[in-house]
């Protein structure tokens, strides 16, 4: 089995959000020997959390999705429940039948690791108060993930024509 080499992969990343993303795969024929793609039984993909190093969701190619697989049909694998502007890896792993024996094999690939994208910053009104020519309230910044570069933002108040009225910075909570 190892005189066959290894499954070689062409990977790439799609539709990568704040909570999920799309991991698109290919068997590069040019690359992986005839004979082990006719006894590649089935693929494993693991997806890590690099940070803490936890298994977050495990995906298989398998079945008749193997059978396309071998004939150059590509594979789209939708993770969710991923957490936003967060580094994740991948690892592929192949298994081979030949007979009743059935043999784990490392597969080669040429992308390991996507990142999400980080929530944007949200404005909150809080503590409003209204009297007969005054509004009154408090505003803050919440960015969780840092998409604001900058300590503060620009903050303008406009009227019913959107003219300008006051403009000021504030800081990011």
């Amino acid at each position: 089995i190892s005189s066959l080499g290894f499954v070689n992969l062409k990977v790439s990343t799609d539709k990568i959000k704040q909570n999920e993303a799309t991991v698109n795969v290919q068997v590069n024929k040019g690359k992986t020997d005839a004979i082990l793609l006719k006894i590649l039984n089935r693929i494993t993909v693991n997806l890590y959390e690099e940070e803490t190093g936890v298994l977050v969701a495990t995906k298989y190619i398998t079945g008749t999705d193997i059978e396309e697989f071998i004939n150059s049909v590509t594979q789209e694998l939708r993770f969710t429940d991923l957490k936003s502007n967060t580094k994740y890896l991948l690892e592929f792993k192949s298994l081979v039948k030949q007979g009743s024996t059935e043999y784990d094999l490392d597969c080669i690939y040429n992308l390991d690791n996507f990142e999400t994208t980080k929530k944007p910053a949200t404005v909150l009104i809080a503590n409003s108060f209204t009297s007969n020519n005054m509004i009154d309230f408090d505003c803050m910044v919440l960015d969780e993930d840092g998409a604001v570069l900058s300590k503060e933002v620009y903050i303008e108040l406009r009227d019913e024509k959107n003219n300008i009225v006051k403009m000021q910075f504030i800081d990011v909570n």
